[in-house]
């Protein structure tokens, strides 16, 4: 897909399968959202940044087969319930901010900038630690290496 994908407010978005989309990724109101390639040589690549926020519902990569790799930075923020985060791989930053509900997972990720965690009800990365080129901040900072 050529260009920006935006989610309507109320809507939900379950990229799976071999999806390259050449832009941004914007998500805000949903119900949900969720990565996952299904198979473990199925990929999902985003040229641009993926933003998800103020969604009802647990959202992000939930599962760890195929690759979901995203060259911009992820940001996961003021969700009503947590984020996870599940082997990605981000070129930028990855920002986890005010997400509640429950504890966000935040494991096996290769971040290319910062991975930044605030005011979230908890994050974990349950035994599995994130390669982070450059810091681990907030409440991520307590993060395994």
């Amino acid at each position: 897909m050529r260009g920006d994908l935006l989610v309507r407010p109320g809507g939900a978005l379950e990229m799976s399968g071999g999806v390259a989309v050449l832009g941004d990724v914007e998500i805000d109101q949903c119900a949900y959202a969720s990565f996952d390639p299904l198979t473990p040589a199925a990929r999902i690549l985003i040229a641009g940044n993926v933003e998800i926020e103020h969604c009802a519902q647990s959202s992000g990569k939930l599962f760890t087969a195929g690759r979901v790799v995203i060259a911009g930075n992820f940001a996961c923020h003021d969700n009503a319930a947590p984020c996870f985060a599940v082997s990605l791989t981000i070129g930028g930053d990855m920002l986890i901010n005010q997400n509640s509900g429950s504890i966000s997972y935040i494991e096996g990720n290769l971040i290319g900038g910062n991975l930044e965690c605030v005011n979230n009800t908890g994050v974990t990365d349950y035994g599995t630690p994130n390669t982070v080129r450059e810091k681990k901040l907030g409440e991520c900072a307590g993060l395994s290496d």
